[in-house]
């Protein structure tokens, strides 16, 4: 990541995934906000980061809609309550 060292240092939540969905890169203030320890948010399922099932089900809808070149999107909300 060419820009490694800001994303690890600003107070906002960042992410990266593949186009499976797993997490490739999470900075820091992410992993602190969602209660992880640094560097454990690598290879996770983004979708399982999303508590609730219906929002969980609305992003992998939209996800899988986007992988058949439907673009049409789906909203979705993540919560952190």
């Amino acid at each position: 990541m060419q820009y490694r060292n800001l994303t690890d240092t600003i107070p906002q939540g960042l992410m990266e995934t593949n186009i499976k969905g797993a997490v490739r890169y999470a900075n820091p203030a992410l992993e602190r906000m969602l209660g992880y320890e640094l560097g454990t948010l690598t290879d996770r399922m983004y979708a399982d980061l999303i508590p609730h099932e219906r929002q969980r089900w609305l992003f992998l809808q939209s996800r899988s809609n986007a992988l058949k070149g439907d673009i049409a999107p789906v909203p979705y909300e993540i919560v952190l309550a």
